[in-house]
């Protein structure tokens, strides 16, 4: 009985392990063929439009990081100036910063301080150079102060693109129609990312609240330029005199759009450019090889 009983369970076993093997068989069958349950819908075929595939490709490039709370404005903590470096004040005379560069170098210098760190002193003596330096200093002073506008946010009117139209004698993509926004624009503490959203920064102290649609990345700015040198800006705007020119265009082929933006005052609008120059050059070789190349074709 107990040899009968087994073999009727052996039995009922195989049969359940039949049933199981073809309705798997079904199941892949069906997904095989799912034109078995009815008609497929109608696929789309129509070839997209250069500006589609630009979108597209655009959108297969890795999406900005979020960023902690700390990395802006009033929490970041900014890297020592070079002023810092030679624990000189901002208005210092060049006979204090060589006098406490002296001090500096009987210190940290590898010959008198075997002890002394190499690269702390090269960071001491680069500071030096630059701030002895007239030219050098004011250029450094200007990217300071562009620094802690960045950081800080500051608003302006931004001409945001509603639609695109391709161009093909150019082969590049121009908005069509613009829209006009009064915008806040700022940048994380390392000055990696731009922001561009309607946050006021009329309180002091506030913390920013960065929205991660509303920027794209520093690095991905190829140049900076006044708008009387943009086409899109000097067919809407014409093109004012250097001293009157209000609008700077920050252009890059990895940008969904360019970048429209107008200032209260042609002050605001020269030192922010500059500023944004200084900025990226000194983040890109390459950005500053192309800036001696825009320049050097007469350009502003």
């Amino acid at each position: 009985a107990i040899i009968m009983n087994t073999m009727l369970l052996s039995v009922e076993q195989e049969r359940c392990s039949a049933m199981d093997i073809n309705g798997y068989h079904d199941a892949v069958n069906n997904t095989m063929h799912p034109s078995s349950y009815g008609v497929l819908p109608p696929q789309n075929r129509t070839p997209l439009t250069k500006e589609e595939m630009r979108m597209k490709e655009l959108s297969k490039l890795l999406k900005p990081k979020a960023l902690r709370r700390t990395s802006f404005y009033p929490l970041y903590r900014k890297p020592p100036t070079h002023y810092d470096m030679l624990d000189i004040p901002p208005d210092a005379s060049n006979i204090q910063i060589k006098k406490s560069f002296r001090n500096l170098a009987r210190e940290f210098h590898p010959d008198r301080n075997p002890d002394a760190d190499p690269k702390e002193f090269a960071a001491i003596s680069h500071a030096y150079d630059v701030l002895i330096d007239e030219e050098l200093r004011q250029k450094y002073d200007l990217g300071e102060k562009i620094k802690d506008v960045l950081r800080r946010g500051f608003d302006a009117t931004l001409y945001i693109p509603l639609e695109m139209q391709y161009n093909e004698e150019t082969k590049k993509s121009y908005p069509s129609q613009l829209e006009t926004q009064q915008l806040t624009v700022f940048c994380d503490g390392e000055l990696n990312m731009l922001f561009y959203q309607p946050e006021s920064t009329a309180v002091e102290n506030e913390p920013l609240h960065p929205n991660m649609d509303k920027c794209f990345e520093l690095r991905y700015v190829q140049r900076v330029i006044y708008g009387r040198n943009d086409l899109v800006m000097s067919a809407a705007f014409g093109s004012p005199p250097l001293e009157q020119e209000t609008r700077i265009v920050l252009v890059g082929s990895k940008l969904p759009h360019d970048i429209y933006i107008e200032f209260d005052t042609p002050e605001s609008c020269h030192q922010m450019l500059e500023g944004l120059r200084i900025v990226r050059c000194e983040k890109s070789m390459l950005f500053s090889q192309n800036l001696e190349k825009w320049k050097n074709k007469g350009f502003d």
